[in-house]
């Protein structure tokens, strides 16, 4: 006889791993220094409409958590092209490329991937080929504290 969790052992660990989820997020994107810290970040969890993540009990259980639901539109398959892109980037230039002995070091690995590799040297040709921090500091007005660093300083030239 196969082993089946509890409706509500089931929804009690979910509930657990949202809100963990939740806590890390918002940590981590308070934690990002100058222009590319995100002011008043949320969670997004963003999915096809699949029913297990359309179903009323999920969406509320996300809803309690502040988490914003994100999902692709009904017949609209490149809704989600985004999103499949980023998960395709991370999973050939990252995951796929590691043999990770537990959840902490997958953590770890993925976690430096994306804010040292991903969001400071990768080139995203959606950017004019300029790395996430380069371009968001070509957004920032330069100031005496806040100053791009020239191109002689060896900056990006970003194309836009």
């Amino acid at each position: 006889m196969k082993d089946t969790i509890p409706t509500n052992a089931s929804q009690e660990k979910n509930d657990k791993n949202l809100r963990k989820c939740s806590d890390q997020s918002a940590e981590m994107a308070e934690s990002q220094p100058g222009p590319q810290k995100v002011q008043n970040s949320r969670l997004v969890h963003h999915s096809d409409r699949g029913v297990q993540y359309a179903s009323q009990d999920y969406t509320d259980l996300l809803k309690d958590h502040k988490i914003n639901i994100s999902m692709s539109g009904k017949g609209n398959p490149y809704d989600n092209a985004k999103c499949e892109s980023f998960m395709k980037t991370l999973k050939y230039e990252e995951v796929h490329r590691q043999e990770y002995p537990d959840m902490p070091a997958a953590r770890a690995s993925i976690e430096h991937f994306l804010m040292k590799v991903y969001n400071q040297k990768r080139l995203h040709s959606a950017l004019g080929y300029c790395p996430p921090v380069e371009f968001e500091r070509s957004l920032v007005p330069p100031s005496s504290e806040n100053r791009a660093v020239s191109k002689s300083e060896g900056a990006l030239e970003c194309v836009f």
